[in-house]
């Protein structure tokens, strides 16, 4: 997920395009692979994820050229130092007492 995510939001400069996405293909793998219980909660882990990198690759555009918006090119080299796993350390989480 990680790798189709970095390459789309390079290839549409950063904006959301359902049009040209491949993720639908990640999610319809991931389902066949889960058990029937777990598809929710499986999609919605991976919804964070894929939020997470978006936002990382965002911060690191933004870095590199302050002025970036969504759907400007975003500076070469921008992302190169955004790997999945700096993109997870940056994960907040909300913990629920009940």
């Amino acid at each position: 997920m990680f790798e189709l995510a970095k390459k789309e939001f390079l290839n549409e400069n950063g904006t959301l395009n359902g049009d040209t996405t491949k993720r639908e293909s990640v999610y319809n793998n991931l389902y066949r692979k889960m058990d029937k219980d777990d598809r929710l909660s499986a999609g919605w882990t991976m919804e964070q994820y894929e939020h997470q990198y978006r936002q990382a690759f965002a911060e690191a555009a933004k870095a590199a050229d302050p002025t970036w918006k969504a759907g400007k090119p975003i500076p070469a080299g921008a992302l190169d130092g955004i790997t999945r796993e700096s993109a997870e350390s940056g994960r907040k989480s909300v913990d629920i007492k009940l």
